[in-house]
């Protein structure tokens, strides 16, 4: 994957108002986040960068990125890797409150159906938003909230 410089990056989203309401600049980092995480991706297979920045009900932010292994079956996803981590910081009870995943592709490419789920479990309602960005800042990013992404879900309310 090709450098990216987030600031630079970032600069040019903000420009193209594609950031919306960036309250207290948390977008930005949730943003920020997901660049360096894909950076950092672990994908020597698929050579298919990912990351996800998101945002806990506590105001912090947290990074994940896609972490490959040679049996394809026992690999993270990066929406998975920064929910584990906001988990392993803020306790099972972690609730998100938005989500950014970016990829190296040039139309903002949702999430799979495995992290759709996951969302969908740490959500902290189904309002919650995730935000999909593309490797080209001037590109609008979608969004979709947790109804979207995964209609007439199955959860933790059925199981009660």
């Amino acid at each position: 994957m090709r450098y990216i410089d987030v600031p630079k990056y970032i600069s040019i989203v903000k420009k193209w108002g594609h950031l919306g309401a960036d309250i207290n600049g948390l977008r930005s980092q949730q943003l920020e986040a997901a660049i360096a995480a894909a950076q950092n991706a672990y994908c020597p297979y698929s050579k298919f960068h990912v990351g996800a920045g998101l945002l806990t009900v506590f105001a912090n932010v947290y990074g994940g990125c896609n972490v490959e292994n040679v049996m394809y079956n026992g690999m993270s996803h990066a929406e998975l890797t920064a929910i584990t981590s906001a988990i392993v910081h803020e306790g099972s009870d972690m609730r998100i409150m938005q989500m950014v995943v970016w990829t190296p592709t040039p139309e903002p490419c949702p999430s799979c159906g495995g992290c759709r789920q996951l969302i969908r479990e740490h959500a902290a309602s189904d309002e919650v938003i995730v935000w999909a960005f593309c490797q080209d800042p001037t590109v609008p990013p979608t969004g979709m909230n947790v109804k979207e992404l995964l209609p007439k879900s199955f959860g933790p309310d059925n199981i009660k």
